[in-house]
């Protein structure tokens, strides 16, 4: 288990040995604002037939305000081919269905920053994520 502590936020990293499981307990100063017990990761799809199937830790590295999960992704080519985006449009391709997605890896970062606002003047804190 890894720890992330920056700012006021402390954060847990699930793995099991390198392979990363996700964001695991999140406190912000003394509260507790996530438990462990459904670890929060990422899933992708392209429209060209490749999924994600694994995350590797290759490291971490916090800042004052920052905190940046260096990860490996891996992808396979999915046993059905999409037909619909997010949005559910349908997806027009006419290429050739039996031809096999390109798997691989990439690299991907996990970007958690501190963030802060008052509404009323109460103050509140908290963080934003977005993947690289």
């Amino acid at each position: 288990m890894h720890q992330l502590k920056f700012h006021n936020l402390s954060i847990e990293l699930l793995c099991d040995q390198d392979h990363f499981l996700g964001l695991g307990e999140i406190h912000i100063g003394n509260t507790q604002v996530r438990s462990d017990r459904l670890p929060l990761r990422p899933r992708s799809q392209s429209f060209k037939g490749c999924e994600l199937v694994g995350l590797r830790l290759v490291g971490a590295e916090e800042s004052k305000d920052e905190a940046r999960i260096r990860l490996m992704a891996d992808f396979r080519p999915m046993p059905v081919m999409l037909m619909r985006d997010h949005s559910f449009d349908p997806i027009h391709d006419l290429s050739d269905w039996d031809e096999a997605g390109a798997a691989g890896s990439g690299e991907l970062d996990l970007v958690i920053r501190a963030s802060s606002d008052s509404f009323n003047g109460v103050e509140f804190q908290g963080f934003s994520y977005h993947y690289e």
